[in-house]
């Protein structure tokens, strides 16, 4: 799984470690990892940057898909409803990478 020489299990009520970012995993799953000192910032956050422009791109073509004239009519309710799920993690998901380049770019 992860190869670490420690890890810790905090609450969303905790103080986020310092020298640390945030990376997302899931909805309300997040990890904190370490990065002062042990990787290259400048390289990590053009990484980052890889997945915010794969995100935008992947909403970008999902709003076309939705914003197409009688979207309602035309495409079944569980089809859009799987679309209004994918809609909301792509923006939660775009959000914290976001957040996450802020931070990285703090340790610059």
């Amino acid at each position: 799984m992860v190869k670490a020489s420690e890890t810790f299990v905090i609450s969303n009520k905790d103080v986020v470690p310092e020298g640390c970012v945030k990376g997302f995993v899931s909805d309300d799953t997040f990890i904190y990892v370490k990065v002062i000192g042990l990787i290259d910032i400048s390289l990590e956050v053009g990484r980052i940057n890889k997945r915010v422009k794969q995100l935008e791109d992947m909403k970008s073509k999902l709003e076309q898909k939705i914003n197409i004239p009688d979207y309602i009519n035309k495409v079944p309710e569980k089809v859009r409803s799987d679309n209004a799920e994918k809609m909301a993690g792509y923006d939660v998901e775009l959000a914290e990478v976001l957040k996450q380049v802020a931070l990285m770019e703090k340790f610059l």
